[in-house]
């Protein structure tokens, strides 16, 4: 298992490389997020700027096994058996485009779901970029109501 990312990340090591598999992958997102003309300039330097500290930090392959050791079998299996059984207040901001939505029903059977918006205008995988005011409002607008009023979230941050 970690044979075969970390031969992918030997070969992002590469600059070259990294920016094909960066340009790849975020030219599938840009049409699935729904972003707008006016801010792809700035979400491709965003980009360009990840690839720099990608490279500057060596962590190319170590970002890669994440996604290799979680994988769909963990979102899907451990997610389901490890149920939010404290309480602890969740919050979900859901934008159109994301590569996997959890339909709301099953965020609610997993845990205390306090609070849920969903964002059909885009964002997808990538919100911070291409809408971060409705990103950080949903954020302050959770926190806001249940910081203070909830010890354990407080505890488990």
């Amino acid at each position: 298992m970690f044979l075969k990312v970390a031969t992918l990340g030997y070969a992002l090591y590469d600059g070259v490389g990294m920016m094909s598999w960066v340009v790849s992958k975020y030219r599938s997102l840009m049409s699935s997020c729904k972003v707008p003309e006016e801010k792809h300039e700035q979400v491709w330097m965003d980009q360009l700027v990840n690839v720099l500290l990608y490279q500057y930090t060596h962590s190319s392959h170590t970002s890669l096994l994440m996604y290799k050791q979680s994988g769909r079998k963990y979102i899907f299996e451990a997610f389901g058996k490890q149920p939010n059984k404290q309480g602890c207040p969740m919050g979900i901001s859901s934008f159109d485009g994301e590569i996997m939505l959890a339909p709301q029903p099953w965020i609610k059977a997993a845990g205390n779901l306090v609070y849920y918006k969903h964002h059909p205008e885009g964002g997808g995988h990538i919100p911070a970029l291409v809408l971060p005011e409705e990103l950080i409002s949903d954020l302050r607008e959770f926190f806001a109501a249940n910081w203070a009023k909830s010890s354990r979230l407080a505890s488990h941050l």
